[in-house]
């Protein structure tokens, strides 16, 4: 897959249950991600063992495309050579995570200038000039 295809799946939201949370609650996949990986990294430096790739994607929730192959392209857009059984690694947390801050202040953005455009459109009703 094209990195503009992952990074466009990267973005997509998938349902899933939080920490303790009622309810359903749609989460970006790169944020799933990076909640299972970092999640794993600090278990298993407690307990002492490696946990891989194929680890942290049978945590995920079921959707229609396999986490662990959409993992593998993610990791492999910044030149890991990775496979199911790579132990997951402190690079890999960080990678994920910069793509995750990427794609939030994107989104922050878009909603701002959301704000804005409805604020001008609440203008507009009160015919205000220039708007």
């Amino acid at each position: 897959m094209e990195e503009f295809a992952i990074r466009e799946w990267c973005q997509e939201e998938t349902a899933c249950q939080r920490g303790g949370q009622d309810g359903v609650t749609m989460v970006m996949n790169i944020e799933l991600i990076y909640l299972k990986m970092y999640e794993m990294w600090n278990y298993t430096h407690i307990i002492g063992t490696l946990d891989t790739i194929q680890d942290v994607a049978r945590t995920l929730p079921l959707q229609t495309r396999p986490w662990e192959a959409a993992i593998l392209e993610v990791l492999r857009m910044e030149a890991f050579v990775v496979d199911s059984t790579t132990p997951l690694q402190s690079q890999h947390i960080e990678f994920v995570t910069s793509l995750r801050d990427e794609f939030l202040d994107r989104l922050d953005e878009l909603q701002s200038w959301e704000g804005i455009n409805n604020g001008l459109h609440c203008l507009h009703k009160f015919n205000y000039p220039y708007t």
